[in-house]
């Protein structure tokens, strides 16, 4: 694996709206994922609360945010 010294990876973020605690928009997602590029991180891996009182435990909908960012 081949990184720079400073790339840094976050395995835990909320960042995809509506799902959660997270991020409210689909500009506010975009807002984190800037910051965090701006930080240094090269790779984020959102992950949702799956919770039943957040929609963030459906697979597809998850799937549909992520891909749509």
């Amino acid at each position: 694996m081949n990184r720079r010294p400073m790339d840094l990876v976050d395995i835990h973020c909320h960042m995809l709206w509506g799902l959660d605690d997270g991020c409210r928009s689909p500009e506010e997602t975009l807002e984190v994922a800037r910051a965090f590029a701006s930080l240094g991180y090269t790779d984020l891996a959102p992950s949702p609360h799956a919770q039943a009182r957040y929609p963030g435990g459906d697979p597809a909908l998850c799937a549909a945010r992520l891909e749509e960012a």
